[in-house]
């Protein structure tokens, strides 16, 4: 009954993830389902078809091909044949149908599927590829013969993963569309798995094969939550959303592998949202360990907010890299303030200057009036003793006249101060106005920095201070008291209640009758009505039962 209930769930789950994502209604393939009307547009090849295999073969490096439908059925293969590991071969559907991939795709080099209606490779698919591009966006024939590897369009569908692909040694596996889920396995060793949910998106193959989202879509996201493996290679997951409101653009709830390989080659992980209104959610395993005891690869994270689950799995060094990276970009962000604040900063010391030139200006004014003062009253004085003396006369008439010269020059820097004052003051205005939008982006950033330094640094403090696991014998909170239930819970901490050495996760038992037992089995289900939900840290990969 279980059994039939599973088949059910997972036939309900895929038909809701069309829905979801707004994939044109389309029958489901059917076993022997090949593409149709397929007609090569550049380079040259040919196509044949034996039952249920369809053969590919590709004579040039670069071959494109129009096709009607591009559906592959769960007991068909299509096969390409192309010259070398480089040849990529382009397939555009024309029509208005969903692709579904159930059966097997194989190719010695690159194949790209391109379909706005949207793409689902089904649990049943597998894909052997030495690289592959699945995109709702589409990409001219002269870019494609030119190299110009940017895709684009208005299609809000999506590409959609439950099966199996794997893309040869040094391989890429790019998934690109509005919006990108994975609920499969996704394989590139060594070379390079990216999702990029935008409108407008480049590949760069130039080196490690990178993608760049040079225009944003809304409601643009990415979902994994099933396992991307790029060991020795890089997993490179960008998106941007067009909303003016915080949105999630990225949430992964699976596994992402990329570790380094014994050989040295170092794994990368990054997840890259823009720094408006995006969200990164971190859940699941990012996992970048080392094999026999290399070094660590790295995690790049960054989006205007990242938020980390409670069970988000990731090595204490990289999250303690990660953090350290967010609290480096604190000090970076507070530097670009400094630098956004400095035009202002100069205004105000200019301002300073200017106002002290004219206080000193004033006060000197003031001394010299004063000066010339006390030297007409003197030479008043003088010709007052002798006021038959014109000459004594004449030079007190001169000195009063240079003291009142001297005394309005006095008063016109005092009133300079205020003129220049008032020119200090609109400099500053002046200057604040021209960097307003440069220091609120700055403040904006160093603030959104802060944000994202904290929740890294509390992730890493989490780990490094996991908490402890159940005592065996104490009781389990929120489980009642009988015996049964004791001697169930019993045995669970004798299982569950050990820590062992690795990265810290958690298992999560929905209900008692769900907790395996030391025998390695399920106990009776007499006690699955407490529907209990009990939350167990571990250490580990594995666990191991006491002799």
């Amino acid at each position: 009954m279980r059994r039939d209930k599973t088949i059910y769930f997972n036939q309900l789950k895929a038909a809701t993830l069309l829905a979801l994502f707004t994939l044109s209604s389309h029958s489901v393939a059917a076993g022997s389902e090949l593409p149709t009307n397929g007609k090569v547009v550049v380079g040259t090849g040919s196509i044949s078809q034996s039952g249920n295999v369809m053969t590919i073969n590709q004579n040039t490096d670069l071959m494109a091909i129009n096709w009607k439908t591009f559906n592959v059925g769960s007991d068909s293969t299509v096969n390409f044949v192309q010259p070398n590991s480089y040849s990529v071969a382009l397939n555009r559907v024309l029509g208005s149908d969903v692709s579904v991939i159930q059966g097997k795709i194989n190719a010695n080099g690159y194949v790209a599927l391109v379909n706005p209606n949207g793409i689902l490779f089904t649990p049943t698919a597998q894909v052997n590829v030495g690289g592959l591009i699945a995109s709702t966006l589409n990409i001219s024939n002269k870019n494609f013969i030119n190299g110009n590897y940017t895709v684009s369009g208005t299609s809000s569908n999506a590409v959609i993963n439950q099966g199996n692909i794997t893309a040869f040694d040094g391989g890429a596996v790019m998934l690109i569309a509005a919006k990108v889920k994975n609920e499969g396995t996704i394989v590139a060793n060594r070379g390079n798995v990216s999702f990029a949910a935008g409108s407008r998106v480049t590949l760069d193959f130039g080196g490690p094969v990178k993608v760049q989202v040079t225009k944003s879509a809304v409601d643009a996201l990415i979902e994994n939550g099933g396992a991307v493996r790029a060991d020795g290679g890089v997993v490179y997951f960008t998106a941007s959303a067009a909303n003016a409101i915080t949105t999630t653009v990225i949430n992964n709830t699976g596994i992402i592998e990329a570790k380094t390989l014994s050989t040295g080659e170092k794994g990368e992980i990054h997840l890259l949202g823009d720094d408006t209104n995006d969200r990164i959610i971190v859940g699941g395993k990012l996992d970048v360990g080392a094999q026999n005891g290399g070094d660590e690869g790295s995690i790049t994270i960054d989006a205007a907010k990242v938020e980390y689950t409670n069970n988000a799995i990731i090595t204490l060094s990289a999250m303690n890299t990660i953090a350290e990276n967010a609290e480096k970009a604190v000090i970076a962000a507070q530097s670009s303030l400094e630098k956004a604040e400095q035009p202002v900063n100069n205004a105000k010391a200019k301002a300073q200057k200017m106002i002290e030139n004219a206080e000193k200006a004033a006060e000197k004014a003031e001394l010299a009036a004063e000066k010339a003062r006390a030297n007409a009253e003197a030479k008043a004085e003088i010709a007052s003793k002798d006021p038959t003396n014109s000459k004594k006369a004449a030079a007190a008439t001169k000195a009063a006249e240079n003291a009142d010269k001297k005394e309005k020059i006095a008063q016109d820097k005092k009133d300079n101060i205020a003129t220049v004052s008032e020119k200090a003051n609109k400099l500053i205005a002046n200057a604040e106005n021209k960097a307003a939008t440069k220091i609120s982006a700055a403040k904006a950033a160093k603030a959104a920095a802060g944000t994202k330094a904290k929740a890294a640094r509390a992730k890493a403090d989490a780990l490094a201070n996991p908490p402890k696991a159940p005592v065996a014998g104490a009781p389990v909170a929120g489980a009642p008291n009988d015996d049964t239930t004791n001697a169930k819970t019993d045995a669970q901490r004798s299982l569950f209640g050990r820590q062992l050495a690795a990265s810290q996760t958690s298992l999560k038992i929905q209900s008692i009758e769900d907790a395996p037992t030391a025998a390695g089995g399920n106990e009776d289900e007499g006690n699955a009505e407490n529907g209990n939900e009990i939350v167990i840290n571990y250490l580990g990969d594995g666990i191991n039962l006491p002799e």
